[in-house]
């Protein structure tokens, strides 16, 4: 089994680790798990651990499109009882973040995001670039490392202009 190296600390504390070929089972389970609950088969991976042999934070990140996000009040019932607790709302209110955790420590995020919020599709074509075209995973990767070892690393600010910046390029081309 591939030792988890810690290669550097992105925003308050969080690590980039080796890729782990559990993490697309674990996906898999809690979306089966999900799904039950929440009636939704339409949950996707994204995000870095969505990817073979990136380095990511060790966090799955999930992703459930709804038509209307204010039509989604039945679900902080179903997520409580498995555990889920609700991160405060961003200000467009366009989506929701529910983390799940072990022993302190995220494992798990979902995004339900509106259907017509950009940044749901976007992050599913970002995934399936980085997936399809090594070099660009590589430039990401990059990215990623090149930021961990920035003096700026404590910025959360600095982290969502710069990956937001390469998301918005690789997304629209």
């Amino acid at each position: 089994m591939a030792s988890n190296m810690v290669y550097g600390k992105i925003p308050k504390g969080v690590v980039l680790t080796r890729y782990c070929r559990s993490w697309p089972s674990a996906f898999e389970s809690m979306r089966l798990r999900l799904s039950a609950h929440l009636g939704s088969e339409m949950i996707d991976h994204i995000g870095s651990t969505a990817v073979p042999n990136m380095l990511a934070r060790p966090i799955i990140d999930m992703l459930l499109m709804v038509s209307n996000i204010q039509d989604i009040q039945g679900i902080y019932a179903p997520m409580d009882l498995l555990g889920w607790s609700m991160e405060p709302l961003n200000d467009k209110a366009e989506y929701l973040v529910f983390v799940k955790e072990h022993a302190s420590q995220a494992t798990h995020r979902l995004y339900i995001v509106q259907n017509d919020a950009e940044w749901g599709p976007n992050s599913i074509r970002f995934r399936d670039r980085l997936r399809e075209d090594t070099m660009l995973a590589d430039a990401f990767q990059l990215l990623k490392l090149k930021f961990a070892a920035s003096p700026d690393s404590e910025s959360r600010e600095y982290w969502r202009t710069e990956v937001k910046s390469f998301m918005d390029e690789v997304s629209a081309a």
